[in-house]
């Protein structure tokens, strides 16, 4: 259903109507941007199917937030002249002006009197218009502004910008401070002494951002938001303005910046200045490890803060890092997912350094070497996995048989019918005997299997390279 669209009783013409009885009895106490709103959805129910027919696209056009948008609907519904009929997503119709009622807004003007003559004492730069008035009242009768409080909203903006500054940044002030449930003279207050108290420190913002002016109220919440809610050290904040100040963006950027530290926990100003030196060098590797694990389509950045920055502070440096990732490549690991179960692997065996990665390769490698030559000697054709390495570990490591004495077993267990398990039984006699040298393992009797009757030898076939690849998994799983 489209956002917004005419009843049944309203005829649709080539051109826009307006009704008389609008424009003589409620257009005239009406808040402006509350017309603005009401003009163009009737626009926009000519064309109910327009994809353009939205909140967001009138909060666009009209150069509004969509809760203003919201909020001058609920004021023509109050009206009685158009229909709020859904919340979610927001819907409303037109109605005839003739099902409308002023009644409730026509008491405003004698209802804030005293505020009439309190709000122009304040404002000497410039005469406030009727219009300027209703606008004001709208906004302490929707958001439920004390007077009071409205009123010092007023003095503030006054202080902030001259006693000539325009009611939309009075208005705009009142409105973000209401959102925030800031609606008492006493909330507002204490806001206001919080903003001074921080004055002098988000004036060196400011500086260090080289902006030559005073913040608006929207840089003071950004401001406090950081301070109070983040907890980010104003050093930290100072370091993120100049880095921003070198580019563009402003405080829209440098809000960006903070929040950044924030979901990396970058808790000191040392770390902050850390990173972001070596920010650049990490991009570069992002890109060359993309194309070692072949992943294209990937935001750098998500890379660079997801991946590498915490893979640096768990002890990896940039080489260790590519190495890693050419190791994943070459088993083929296409997701940095999938790279991380490998870095944490890395991290629990404590090879952090490029040296000790290579040396533990190397001796993964020498290992696996001796485990081939025990398994082409049981008959077995194939590359080594992790239960053979498994297997390894416990026999060498735990029972603590040297590699000749295994080799022996797997001799012994040769042309058995299941000759991995026979190896596992033989050494596992062994280890139930202390036997530490071969002359000890030659006089355990072991009983053994029947062995394989015919003379067969055992056969082997060639395996595709994607065979080979998945019973290659990670060897730092299990230790060996």
């Amino acid at each position: 259903m489209a956002f917004c669209e005419f009843s049944n009783k309203y005829k649709v013409n080539s051109s826009v109507s307006i009704e008389n009885k609008f424009i003589m009895e409620f257009m005239p106490n009406a808040p402006e941007n509350a017309v603005k709103v009401y003009m163009y959805g009737l626009f926009k129910c000519a064309n109910p199917g327009d994809e353009e027919n939205s909140v967001e696209h009138f909060a666009h056009k009209l150069n509004l937030s969509p809760e203003e948008v919201i909020d001058y609907f609920y004021y023509w519904e109050e009206l009685g002249i158009v229909s709020v009929i859904n919340t979610n997503p927001f819907e409303i119709r037109y109605l005839p002006c003739e099902c409308g009622s002023t009644r409730l807004k026509k008491v405003a003007s004698s209802k804030y009197k005293n505020f009439n003559i309190k709000a122009q004492e304040l404002l000497t730069g410039r005469m406030i218009t009727p219009n300027e008035y209703n606008e004001y009242y709208w906004a302490m009768e929707s958001l439920h502004i004390e007077v009071d409080a409205f009123l010092l909203i007023i003095s503030y903006c006054v202080n902030t910008k001259g006693n000539n500054v325009n009611y939309p940044y009075i208005l705009t002030v009142a409105k973000n401070w209401a959102y925030e449930g800031l609606l008492t003279y006493s909330d507002i207050e204490e806001r206001i002494q919080e903003q001074e108290k921080n004055s002098s420190e988000i004036t060196l913002v400011l500086k260090a951002l080289k902006i030559k002016r005073n913040a608006s109220t929207d840089e003071y919440q950004l401001y406090l938001t950081w301070i109070n809610e983040l907890k980010v050290d104003l050093s930290i904040i100072l370091c993120l303005a100049k880095l921003t100040a070198k580019g563009l963006g402003g405080f829209n950027k440098l809000n960006y910046f903070v929040n950044k530290v924030y979901i990396l926990k970058l808790a000191s100003l040392k770390e902050v200045e850390e990173y972001f030196e070596n920010e650049k060098v990490l991009f570069e590797l992002a890109k060359n490890t993309n194309k070692k694990l072949g992943i294209r389509n990937i935001v750098l950045e998500n890379v660079v803060d997801n991946y590498f920055t915490f893979w640096q502070r768990m002890g990896f440096d940039n080489e260790s890092i590519m190495f890693i990732c050419e190791e994943a490549s070459k088993r083929n690991l296409r997701s940095y997912d999938d790279v991380q179960v490998l870095v944490e692997s890395y991290y629990k065996a404590g090879l952090l350094t490029l040296s000790e990665l290579k040396g533990a390769m190397a001796e993964y490698e020498k290992n696996d070497k001796k485990i081939t030559e025990l398994l082409e000697l049981l008959g077995i054709i194939r590359k080594v996995n992790d239960v053979d390495r498994s297997f390894y570990s416990t026999w060498n490591n735990d029972w603590k048989l040297s590699h000749e004495i295994i080799s022996y077993a797997t001799h012994q267990a040769k042309g058995t019918r299941m000759p991995m398990r026979e190896a596992n039984r033989i050494l596992s006699t062994y280890f139930q005997h202390n036997v530490t040298n071969l002359e000890e393992a030659k006089k355990v009797k072991v009983d053994y299997s029947t062995p394989i009757t015919n003379n067969k030898k055992p056969t082997s076939r060639k395996y595709a390279p994607q065979e080979i690849e998945q019973g290659y998994d990670n060897i730092f799983e299990v230790e060996v």
